[in-house]
């Protein structure tokens, strides 16, 4: 068991008072990558990990079992997605994953957090462009502990060619283990996956409300965009995001936040999306696909809002109140070597 865990066994314990206490001991060791929970909002997640071998699994939380849907495939299998909604804003939730076809076999228990747009603060990191350097990604993830961030971005190009989707899961789950067990993920995809991997294993991977790579997170007092405009893709797909966007910056859960956000790999410094994020008064873009840390004022070229750029050996910490954003680039001896700001009256 994992040393993190004993802090959450004893609430783990209340709420699964339905399993006997013999079952306790029979962990299982058939996980081959996750947990790990993504598609989180403020009343609902989505939780997947993948089996060595053909299992009917389950979520159990709160004295409840939770299935995937019958109608989404796969449903038994190796690969397993479990959509839980009702859930309630900012509460954290311990689950287990259970075999089903094995009487009493259970994992660990693991926890989250649901979203919480009435927060203090947001506070998440991102890491991209390792390529499947799983040593960095390791130095640069290790201290991301239980409620230190609301959820962790994945910012594209994790790894450099895939062989969907176990290449992807192997360069990028391996090392983050830790942190995908207790902190939500959010994924924005970048050049390499839209060339190496199918769409299609992604989304397994990382389902999204939306057609696309795109979705919007509320964290108390910041929107955050998460989009998609990485080469190689098609002026549909553009065109089907660029129309999502222009009626989500008109949606009171954006628009009411004091700051507002886009993460995407590539920023779209041209075409629809631009004209979209400046007339909703984006008030920052952060970007990856580069091999450095770079700034990009506003009006720098034709942007009307700063962008900035995280390269692939650092580890960007974001964090914002009610009126300012502090941002640290961290590197793999956990050193802030660059920082960032953002405040408001």
């Amino acid at each position: 068991m994992k040393p993190h865990t004993t802090a959450f066994l004893a609430s783990a314990l209340l709420l699964l008072n339905c399993i006997d206490a013999g079952s306790y001991h029979r962990m299982r060791k058939d996980i081959k990558y996750g947990p790990w929970v993504t598609e989180v909002s403020e009343t609902g997640a989505t939780v997947l990990w993948i089996t060595e071998a053909s299992t009917t699994d389950a979520v159990e939380m709160d004295g409840r079992e939770y299935f995937q849907a019958i109608d989404e495939a796969p449903h038994h299998g190796t690969m397993h997605r479990v959509r839980i909604d009702s859930l309630q804003p900012g509460k954290e939730y311990v689950y287990r994953l259970v075999d089903k076809q094995t009487a009493g076999l259970y994992s660990d228990y693991y926890s989250f957090k649901t979203m919480d747009s009435n927060a203090d603060s947001c506070r998440f990191a991102m890491v991209n462009d390792l390529y499947g350097d799983k040593e960095m990604a390791y130095l640069l993830t290790a201290d991301i502990k239980p409620r230190n961030f609301d959820f962790v971005m994945l910012g594209g190009n994790m790894a450099s060619s895939e062989n969907c989707p176990y290449d992807f899961l192997g360069s990028t789950f391996t090392s983050l283990s830790d942190a995908a067990e207790w902190t939500p993920l959010f994924f924005t995809r970048g050049d390499e996956e839209t060339e190496g991997c199918c769409p299609q294993c992604l989304r397994e991977l990382f389902p999204t409300p939306t057609e696309g790579f795109w979705q919007c997170i509320r964290q108390g007092p910041v929107a955050v965009l998460v989009l998609d405009a990485s080469e190689g893709c098609t002026e549909d797909y553009l065109r089907m995001e660029a129309q999502w966007l222009e009626q989500e910056v008109c949606d009171t859960l954006f628009t009411s936040a004091p700051f507002k956000v886009a993460v995407m790999h590539m920023p779209c410094m041209d075409g629809p999306h631009m004209h979209i994020l400046e007339e909703a008064g984006l008030d920052l873009m952060i970007a990856a696909h580069g091999d450095r840390y770079r700034e990009l004022k506003a009006g720098e070229e034709d942007n009307t809002f700063p962008v900035i750029f995280n390269s692939g050996e650092e580890r960007l910490d974001f964090r914002a109140g009610k009126n300012r954003i502090a941002i640290s680039f961290n590197n793999a001896a956990g050193q802030t070597v660059h920082s960032y700001s953002i405040s408001k009256k």
